[in-house]
């Protein structure tokens, strides 16, 4: 749906395998899920988790980054959020409303990063985010 020129696009990141210490995931155009290179300046809507190979984790910790370092943090760390079962059992899943924080690219970064980290094992993590821009 658009208003206005503003138009919902999506960004992915690739199927990445999480531990307990953090670890970056770009965010962007992605050659197995899709998705676009984030706009400039855009609107950060929603992001989708989907996790596949959990391993004793039992919850995990996350927050957008404009670097892979994730010293310049987008968004406040969301700790010990617990994995979320899917209409099936086999499918963990999990979801975070954003609330339109605004993005704009900075001297810290042009890209948006997942930070992330499980409290114990590993796991595999496929991430989608929704974004608003013209």
């Amino acid at each position: 749906m658009s208003s206005g020129g503003i138009q919902n696009k999506y960004s992915a990141g690739r199927q990445t395998s999480l531990g307990t210490a953090f670890t970056a995931i770009e965010l962007g155009a992605d050659a197995t899920l899709g998705g676009q290179a984030i706009a400039s300046q855009c609107y950060l809507d929603k992001i989708f988790f989907t996790w596949k190979s959990i391993s004793t984790a039992a919850n995990f910790t996350w927050y957008l980054a404009y670097d892979s370092g994730g010293e310049f943090p987008i968004t406040d760390p969301q700790e010990a959020v617990t994995f979320k079962t899917g209409k099936t059992a086999t499918t963990k899943v999990n979801a975070a409303d954003l609330a339109g924080c605004s993005y704009r690219v900075t001297d810290q970064g042009t890209s948006i990063f997942l930070i992330a980290k499980v409290d114990a094992g590993s796991c595999t993590a496929e991430v989608v985010l929704v974004w608003r821009g013209r």
